[in-house]
């Protein structure tokens, strides 16, 4: 009887520690899904309204529009460089969703805040719409007086910069190997 108890207890140990290594492999392969969702091959900042304000009306058009981005595709604005009218180089949406904006409505329009992001992976020259973006995030920033921000909603710090910048090399780096 006693055997047949520990034979017993050693199956249900096994048991226990099966489930635990099937689980730790689960949670590993969530997690990877979970990181892949975020996208990384998405360069992304906010220029956000101080003090819960929000951005507004055709003050916010007017100021999108002066820093030569194009309203087009998916109700949001797209920068352009000269010699390619196809591809964006970046794109810019509100950070109030769904994201686009409405023309016919600018009037009674407001957001607390904007989003620019480029796809490293389609983009044609990543550091030149990074260069751009972040150039275009200040003048925003200046102009509607916001605050650049990460997409986590902290400061847009000159040590986060960098990291950007070593990312989209990184990357560039990567895509000229392959």
């Amino acid at each position: 009887m006693e055997v047949a108890f520990r034979v017993g207890l050693l199956l249900i140990a096994v048991t226990i520690f099966g489930l635990m290594l099937w689980e730790r492999r689960n949670r590993s392969k969530i997690t990877q899904r979970k990181n892949a969702k975020k996208d990384p091959d998405i360069i992304a900042l906010r220029v956000l309204a101080k003090n819960d304000m929000r951005f507004a009306s055709y003050e916010l058009l007017q100021c999108i529009l002066s820093t030569g981005l194009k309203f087009g595709d998916m109700n949001i604005f797209h920068y352009y460089v000269k010699n390619n009218q196809k591809n964006p180089l970046f794109s810019l949406a509100s950070a109030t969703e769904p994201g686009e904006f409405d023309l016919d409505r600018m009037g009674t329009f407001s957001c607390k805040g904007l989003t620019l992001f480029f796809d490293l992976s389609t983009s044609f020259d990543p550091k030149l719409a990074f260069k751009l973006m972040m150039e275009t995030a200040q003048q925003l920033a200046e102009d509607l007086d916001g605050e650049i921000r990460a997409m986590n909603n902290s400061f847009f710090t000159k040590e986060l910069s960098t990291e950007y910048q070593q990312r989209v090399t990184q990357y560039q780096l990567a895509y000229e190997k392959a």
